[in-house]
């Protein structure tokens, strides 16, 4: 063996794959090549990773395996576009924090999603409110390009796996406030949706899902409010990815929303013009 090539054994051989640093923020923006979704393929300048909690945002996931980067990143640069950001400000009531930055996180764990960060943490800006205007956005088709992201998801708040309580207490009080009805049957319906996505154990647990669905169930009023499966009025959407969980509340969640669906949203949307210009011709 030659000098040269003893030179590049010993120097591969001392390559370390550098660790995804923790709690930091990197600028986005880079690294276009990227198209696997493995931990390695996130280099560490380019997204965040975890803690999660109190943090609000969306989940990303993406239409092709391999191409969740490529989705995160388009969501954040309609979220990060200045006209997007100065139009949805512009409606936030007097005294609330807006958000000034959208930032994609790794999720530990879960390489069919990422979670895009609202920054600063303690904004006061509306996940679900944010989602429906970038389906609109994207619907429209004239500059917010997502053409890699499948679904958007709205997300309030996130805890550890272990602390789903605790989020349960967290997020579901500030959208279910306890008050009195006179008419029980005119009380809001609502349901609670549980996903996961990359199960931590492999596999889906039914009889733990079932049990995550009703302890948030449990934590609505149920004197105030009433379960509809079928049409409700308000969906809580409970999403584990890996060992993470997310919490959003979304109204009209398979009707006007399409599930938060880009593709179905934007179908729905077209439809709706073509029905509206055939009975102006009518």
């Amino acid at each position: 063996m030659s000098s040269s090539q003893q030179q590049e054994q010993q120097e591969e051989e001392h390559k370390v794959t550098p660790e995804f640093p923790k709690g930091e923020e990197y600028p986005s923006g880079r690294g276009e090549d990227a198209t696997t979704t493995t931990q390695s393929s996130f280099a560490a300048w380019e997204f965040a990773q975890g803690p999660f909690h109190g943090k609000k945002g969306f989940l990303v996931t993406s239409l092709a395996p391999g191409s969740v980067i490529h989705a995160a990143k388009e969501a954040a640069k309609v979220l990060n576009d200045t006209y997007f950001s100065m139009s949805y400000n512009a409606h936030r009531i007097q005294g609330e924090r807006p958000f000034k930055e959208a930032v994609p996180m790794y999720i530990d764990q879960c390489d069919s999603a990422l979670f895009v960060a609202l920054k600063p943490d303690d904004t006061d800006a509306n996940p679900a409110l944010l989602a429906k205007a970038i389906l609109e956005e994207a619907a429209e088709g004239t500059w917010a390009k997502l053409e890699h992201v499948c679904r958007i998801i709205p997300v309030e708040n996130c805890a550890d796996s272990a602390e789903f309580e605790k989020l349960a207490d967290e997020v579901v009080p500030l959208h279910f406030p306890k008050k009195e009805v006179p008419d029980p049957e005119k009380r809001k319906t609502f349901e609670v949706r549980f996903e996961q996505h990359c199960p931590a154990e492999g596999k889906h647990d039914e009889a733990r899902s079932k049990k995550i669905v009703e302890l948030f169930a449990a934590r609505v009023p149920e004197e105030t409010y009433k379960v509809n499966l079928s049409n409700p009025q308000s969906t809580v959407l409970v999403v584990e990815c890996g060992k993470t969980f997310f919490c959003g509340v979304v109204d009209d969640y398979e009707g006007k929303m399409k599930k938060c669906n880009v593709r179905e949203f934007k179908k729905a949307e077209k439809e709706h013009h073509h029905e509206a210009a055939a009975a102006k011709e009518t």
